[in-house]
């Protein structure tokens, strides 16, 4: 395909304008529902237009909205428990390790004093091999915690799209089409969570400590936070505002009374996102849960904090969830600019089995790309959040020629060629790519077609800026664990 539609138009979207003017007002309303509830929508659409002498109109307004589709409205999706594995274990909700990851037991009544949060749920649970024995561990869990995501986001949405033409010649006509949207999305990807950490180099890396309260090496989790602490679903929904716009226009028609067909085009379209989403601040869960740091256990080497085992167990009020969250908010935004001249013509000469068709294509682009995260979310700040950044732009030029030859009644040989330049930063990459094919139709109801082209794919934005990134999972650090511990083979993993 980039020999014909250049790099960027490996897939694209095709727009169909059936209607070029309307002659009265339509109405459209239709309204949904599901059998089993949630997922409700409605849209409302309105097309009309307005012709007078040589201008010609149509216009179009779309209203869409639909409630969203959580998990815990099916009953297949609702609970862990719903799983076709017998073994299905609890999500952890209160967890207590030692320094090896092995559960420490809670005791069944602290777990039944939290058996009212997540609407319930709360049990005292275990899950096999994870005691220091090898036996069950043993934690405070729920299986429903699954069924708070959406199967379908919630989206209010308005789409307005205009087209009109005016006719300067019975030879050349000025067109402009027009489309806006504007989209307000809602999701709920899961609760938040944490783990006592602490920020080394940019990243919130989850690390046992030497609790003064207990005397030994511990690791606390909240796998998530429930309903209650986080005060409903409603904080905790990723908000989506997307907005935008795009503009074609220019001028079409013919040479005079020749075939010869032109259309000179100027395009803009731009994008602008901002993303809310709720994210946990390690430090500030850190000095909730555990204090403040006490200095370093000369045995360990680990961090000291006088930390309560009921510090962990107790639930947070929604004040003091709040005080350890916050919204972490993106404003991204891209813009495309492209102008173009195309000529074609269907019938340049005849061949003895027929019209030859030649088209050619000229044209010029600009880009920009900015995508621009809330600074917190690059630097470790928030638990399990890491986001990156990319801010650049880029100029484009190309010119792509293509034709379509009848060498018998039943074989037509179709080419392409096209030369593709970007320029971005100090850099510059081009390319020329071709096509050639061939098309048999032995009879009307039959065709066999075969090509061969090149073809490339220039790197878009992202790849040329996309700044650094970053994830929070943890694993075993074999080197460490043999240049510490040479003597733990072949098991060094559990001793390290």
């Amino acid at each position: 395909a980039s020999a014909v539609y250049g790099s960027d138009a490996i897939s694209g979207v095709i727009n169909f304008i059936l209607k070029k003017k309307v002659d009265e007002t339509t109405i459209d309303l239709r309204v949904g529902d599901t059998q089993h509830g949630g997922g409700s929508s409605q849209r409302l659409t309105i097309t009309s237009g307005w012709s007078h002498d040589r201008f010609d109109s149509v216009f179009s307004l779309e209203l869409y909205h639909v409630e969203p589709l959580w998990d815990y409205q099916r009953s297949f999706t609702d609970s862990r428990k719903d799983s076709p594995d017998p073994d299905v274990v609890a999500s952890p909700v209160f967890v207590r390790t030692d320094v090896y990851g092995d559960y420490l037991d809670p005791g069944k009544a602290t777990c039944d004093a939290l058996s009212h949060l997540d609407q319930g749920t709360v049990v005292y649970t275990s899950r096999p091999g994870y005691a220091a024995d090898g036996g069950p561990g043993y934690f405070c869990g729920s299986y429903n915690d699954v069924g708070y995501g959406t199967l379908e986001n919630g989206r209010k949405m308005a789409n307005f799209y205009g087209t009109a033409t005016y006719k300067l010649t019975d030879n050349a006509s000025l067109f402009a089409d027009l489309q806006l949207t504007t989209s307000h999305q809602e999701s709920y990807n899961s609760s938040l969570q944490w783990q006592n950490s602490y920020q080394l180099n940019g990243d919130s890396t989850p690390v046992p400590f030497f609790n003064q309260a207990t005397g030994q090496i511990e690791q606390w989790q909240r796998k998530y936070f429930t309903l209650e602490e986080n005060g409903g679903l409603d904080p905790g929904l990723i908000r989506n505002i997307d907005n935008a716009f795009s503009l074609n226009t220019g001028v079409k028609g013919t040479f005079g009374d020749s075939d010869w067909a032109y259309e000179a085009l100027f395009g803009h379209s731009q994008n602008s996102l901002e993303s809310k989403e709720p994210a946990l601040v390690s430090a500030k869960a850190q000095a909730l849960y555990l204090g403040p740091a006490l200095g370093i256990d000369p045995d360990s080497g680990y961090t000291i904090y006088n930390a309560p085992i009921s510090n962990l167990y107790t639930p947070l009020t929604v004040a003091q969830f709040r005080s350890i969250t916050q919204d972490s908010i993106d404003n991204d935004f891209s813009r495309a600019e492209n102008w173009s001249i195309t000529v074609n013509n269907t019938d340049v000469f005849s061949l003895p089995a027929g019209p030859v068709g030649f088209a050619a294509v000229a044209e010029y682009g600009n880009q920009y790309y900015g995508l621009k995260p809330d600074p917190l979310s690059l630097d470790g700040t928030y638990y399990g959040l890491h986001n990156t950044g990319a801010v650049g732009s880029r100029d484009h030029t190309g010119a792509g020629a293509e034709f379509s030859a009848p060498i018998f009644s039943k074989l037509t040989l179709t080419g392409a060629g096209r030369y593709d330049r970007y320029e971005y930063s100090d850099n510059s990459s081009s390319k020329f790519t071709y096509a050639l094919g061939l098309e048999f139709r032995p009879i009307d109801s039959l065709l066999a077609r075969g090509s061969y082209s090149p073809g490339f794919r220039a790197p878009d934005l992202t790849y040329l800026y996309s700044g650094l990134s970053g994830s929070s999972s943890g694993g075993v650090d074999y080197y460490l664990c043999r240049r510490d511990e040479p003597g733990s083979a072949p098991d060094f993993v559990d001793d390290c």
